[in-house]
């Protein structure tokens, strides 16, 4: 039974990394920074935000600019929205085909970004207000002062 393109969104959820790596786009450009695109090239256009494992990246010289991981197939291959499916399908082993089991592009834990725990987070913001009660108001107003550019 050929599967539906429902069946290969569900499937693909959660791996866009994986099948982006798969078809040839860097490591390095699968995190969420500004960075040249890896289809069309410039220097600060593309971003690659991966919300709810839809593979989403913004692209702002392509379409519609924002778009989820079946576009970002489209765009980097330059083919049609069926040939992306065709090709995501294949790499997740849906066609009957085998899958692919290359795994020289697959990011790897030190190239995905690691969110910071919430509880570090706190503890961090905790320790620089400890820092700043202890300056008196009118210091801390005076740094402020300096770091614009505003003399006291």
């Amino acid at each position: 039974m050929k599967p539906t393109y429902q069946d290969i969104k569900a499937a693909a959820r959660y791996r866009r990394q994986e099948i982006h790596a798969a078809i040839g786009i860097a490591p390095k450009f699968l995190r969420n920074k500004h960075q040249p695109c890896p289809a069309c090239g410039g220097e600060d256009r593309f971003r690659y935000d991966d919300k709810d494992g839809k593979g989403t990246f913004i692209c702002t010289h392509w379409e519609n600019g924002a778009v989820d991981g079946f576009g970002l197939v489209m765009h980097f291959l330059g083919c049609d929205f069926q040939t992306a499916l065709k090709q995501v399908s294949g790499i997740l082993g849906m066609d009957g085909a085998k899958p692919l089991t290359d795994t020289a592009n697959a990011p790897t834990a030190s190239t995905t970004p690691r969110k910071r725990p919430y509880r570090q987070t706190c503890r961090i913001v905790g320790r620089s207000r400890a820092v700043n009660a202890r300056l008196p108001r009118c210091a801390v107003l005076d740094i402020t002062r300096l770091k614009r550019g505003i003399s006291p």
